[in-house]
């Protein structure tokens, strides 16, 4: 793992000026460079440019690993659509340092799938915005053209017992991720079917769709 960091600075820097520089570090040989979670030296490692190189470098190694893993799965099923379910916490704060590199990867699939939920209480507004809607639109962007699913829609992500999701919430939800570029999906039932008006739209408006 540090080698393999190693060689990448070394690719990214024209030496170890431009490193000392760049990191705010006072290496005399770039052999010294540490790895990211051996915090030896924080006069470098808390620096923005040395962050930024670091979860970059990781970054590349987990998505590299997902592509062999697509590779492998081409292999053994020829025909078959491959995937990957992206999650739905890429506008979370902090994400970016331990995510995968979803522009990468969206165009290497057959198709584009997330598990995407909503959220019933938002203080500010009745359709938990930004949620479901922005993830389908950022994913639609990664991968033009490229169907989309949401293989678990959690239309609603509480225990809705106290404020049971109303007809008019669960139709409404469905027609902001249609008309987001929702292509497919495969609802989480379990929460749905203990309200039969959630069931009830949820039949109308694929009907309506």
């Amino acid at each position: 793992m540090r080698q393999g960091f190693l060689d990448a600075v070394k690719k990214r820097y024209k030496d170890r000026h431009e490193v000392n520089r760049a990191w705010n570090s006072l290496f005399a040989d770039l052999d010294e460079v540490a790895i990211g979670w051996d915090e030896v030296d924080p006069r470098y490692q808390s620096k923005t440019a040395y962050r930024f190189d670091w979860r970059t470098y990781h970054q590349r190694l987990g998505t590299e690993f997902i592509q062999r893993m697509a590779d492998w799965a081409r292999m053994g099923g020829a025909g078959v659509p491959v995937f990957i379910s992206f999650s739905d916490r890429v506008f979370d704060l902090g994400e970016s340092k331990y995510g995968i590199d979803r522009e990468a990867l969206a165009p290497s699939f057959d198709l584009l799938a997330c598990s995407a939920s909503n959220t019933i209480t938002d203080p500010f507004y009745a359709m938990g915005y930004p949620q479901q809607p922005v993830n389908y639109i950022l994913l639609r962007s990664l991968a033009p053209g490229k169907p989309l699913l949401n293989i678990a829609d959690g239309l609603f992500s509480e225990k809705a017992t106290d404020l049971p999701p109303s007809f008019g919430y669960v139709q409404s939800t469905l027609w902001e991720a249609a008309m987001a570029g929702l292509s497919g999906s495969a609802l989480d039932t379990d929460n749905l079917l203990r309200f039969p008006q959630c069931l009830e739209a949820c039949a109308t408006t694929c009907f309506d769709l």
